[in-house]
């Protein structure tokens, strides 16, 4: 097994001392044969000089200058195409990995050889450990996920997958046409050529502390992303039942409504859950829509929910271990 190769791709933009904190992440990874590409989509901080620095120690680094970037899924292709491992796993420069992160998705993929991608669970880091939670899916969705209809709404990150080189060249990697959601269009395509395998334990950490109010432009960029995958994957979509088509319209209107929240507008919030309450009549969304109660406003309850949410699985997992 230790002569599997993984290729990590790690893109950054101006987030030097980030960057250098997910670097030694992969550096201390439990698995050792590990190739590690950084990918410089255009930094002005110094990160080129520690660039120079990875490339003596052994590492790889590859500089995209100012006129020819065309963003983070350019930037993750253009690592792609320089890896020569057999998996791929990829990296953000403000986020990281836990060191047995790759021990355990190889182990898995050694164990189970008709799987093409294998993600986990993800520590979601708010700078608070009050707020921070253990975000674990359900172990459902792994095998046939295109045959169990679970593609309506995105379940993993982009930090927490690692999938096999033969598959990303086949599917022909990142859609760089898209700015949101690419992580989720990018599995779309991966479940319908393979099976899906999970790691149930939170192997990365994703950082939240920059999360700060949304111009209402980022908000219609996500939506023109989501429309946009809507159109490519028409034909997938048009397989769910009628009450998964109507899970998958809930969800949206829900993350529509948390994202014009951010930007500040609480009237379109309100629509949104209001919506989403007319699909789906949870108290939740009557509460948010009749007080104007966005998601930022209850992040403490929510966390905590996630917490008990995290522990209540680990206790079901250990039960089944027994």
């Amino acid at each position: 097994m230790k002569t599997i190769k993984v290729s990590c791709v790690l893109i950054t933009h101006n987030r030097l001392k980030l960057l250098e904190r997910a670097v030694e992440s992969v550096m201390k990874q439990t698995y050792s044969n590990i190739e590690l590409i950084v990918v410089d989509d255009a930094s002005s901080d110094g990160t080129q000089e520690y660039g120079k620095k990875l490339i003596r120690s052994g590492y790889k680094y590859i500089y995209i200058s100012p006129e020819e970037s065309k963003g983070g899924n350019y930037a993750r292709n253009c690592g792609i195409r320089a890896c020569t491992g057999d998996f791929i796993a990829f990296l953000d420069d403000d986020d990281y990995w836990i060191p047995e992160k790759t021990e355990k998705q190889v182990t898995y993929f050694f164990e189970h050889p008709d799987v093409g991608m294998v993600y986990s669970g993800w520590t979601v880091d708010y700078g608070n450990a009050v707020l921070n939670y253990k975000r674990i899916p359900s172990k459902n969705y792994c095998g046939n996920i295109v045959e169990k209809q679970l593609y309506i709404s995105p379940f993993t990150s982009t930090i927490t997958m690692m999938v096999r080189k033969d598959i990303l060249d086949q599917i022909k990697g990142f859609d760089e046409n898209l700015k949101y959601w690419q992580e989720y269009e990018l599995v779309l395509r991966i479940i319908q050529v393979t099976n899906v395998g999970f790691v149930e334990m939170a192997l990365s950490v994703a950082n939240r502390e920059r999360n700060v109010k949304r111009l209402t432009s980022q908000f219609d960029d996500w939506n023109s992303a989501v429309n946009y995958i809507n159109d490519k994957h028409k034909e997938l979509f048009a397989r769910l039942s009628t009450e998964n088509s109507r899970k998958r319209e809930e969800y949206y209107y829900k993350e529509a409504a948390y994202r014009v929240s951010m930007c500040g507008d609480f009237k379109r919030m309100k629509e949104y859950y209001y919506k989403a309450y007319m699909i789906n009549p949870k108290l939740e969304y009557l509460i948010r829509y009749k007080f104007g109660i966005s998601k930022n406003h209850t992040i403490l309850i929510e966390s905590l929910i996630m917490k008990v949410l995290y522990w209540k699985t680990k206790f079901l997992y250990m039960r089944c271990l027994l």
